[in-house]
């Protein structure tokens, strides 16, 4: 090798390791950049080759982002907990984004017997549930992710008192009440958005309960399909994905640090088990 070609191969090697040292020294300096650069190569990995994070398939798994909760904010009310798997019994499976109005300040259910009335527990009012949707639908995000979801699931609850069939009604109500304000965002893959029917929350306790201590089980909830196998038996994988999170210890340890009241979490809410039916229609 001649004396030029040499002195070139020297210096590429020495600029080589200058730069990987630089490389080096700025993430060691600035932590938090290696995450992004970390969480953005590895969701793409993801995507494309559909495998997860997480080696445990009964825990919630994060795919492209490693935050699996993002709190309401001050420009909206929005709790959402992300990337959770569930699996039919054929094994196929979809990712699903859970969005709530369980809120860490303000907190929102429906009212008590009502369809087409909200209750702000935070400020003890009524809010006629068009006038409700219609700012809630319109805030930071929440808006964005419907429009992109594969399929939007609104959720129908109703609180532990009552008779079954009137509850179960009442349930179902309140899951078209959501769908009205859905469908003018939604763009589905099939042009249809659902309907998950749990209908009366199973208290045991119920009658030694006031309509206060029974606020958790009349939630607002929706559900956003964000992928999916392609022969997927939707309502199998959305029942495994709802006891998949309900039973998540860490989500749950996780809740707790920014729910103001211990003795409320929105995963009591989010459990089939808990509720008299399971219905998944259109």
């Amino acid at each position: 090798m001649g004396k030029n070609k040499f002195q070139a191969l020297l210096l590429m090697v020495m600029l080589f390791l200058i730069s990987v040292t630089g490389i080096l020294a700025f993430f060691r300096m600035n932590p938090r950049s290696l995450d992004v650069v970390l969480s953005l190569t590895q969701g793409l990995r993801m995507r494309v080759e559909g495998d997860s994070i997480s080696s445990d398939s009964s825990k919630i798994t994060v795919y492209a982002n490693p935050k699996s909760i993002i709190l309401p904010t001050e420009k909206d009310d929005w709790l959402i907990i992300q990337s959770v798997k569930g699996k039919d019994k054929k094994g196929n499976e979809a990712i699903f984004d859970f969005y709530t109005l369980f809120g860490v300040t303000y907190d929102y259910v429906w009212k008590y017997g009502s369809w087409d009335w909200i209750e702000d527990i935070s400020t003890n009012q009524s809010i006629r549930v068009d006038v409700f949707f219609d700012e809630k639908f319109r805030q930071e995000g929440i808006k964005e992710r419907i429009a992109k979801a594969l399929d939007v699931i609104s959720v129908g609850v109703a609180s532990c008192e009552g008779s079954n069939k009137q509850e179960e009604d009442r349930a179902s109500k309140r899951a078209k009440s959501i769908r009205k304000f859905v469908n003018p965002i939604a763009t589905t893959t099939k042009g249809e958005t659902s309907l998950l029917l749990l209908g009366q929350y199973k208290d045991d306790i119920c009658p030694q309960k006031s309509p206060d201590e029974t606020r958790d089980q009349r939630s607002i909830i929706l559900i956003g399909v964000v992928l999916k196998d392609s022969d997927i038996n939707l309502k199998e994988a959305v029942e495994s994905a709802m006891t998949n999170l309900t039973n998540n210890k860490n989500l749950k340890r996780d809740l707790e640090k920014y729910i103001k009241n211990p003795s409320r979490s929105p995963l009591g809410t989010l459990d089939p088990s808990r509720y008299s039916r399971f219905d998944l229609v259109n």
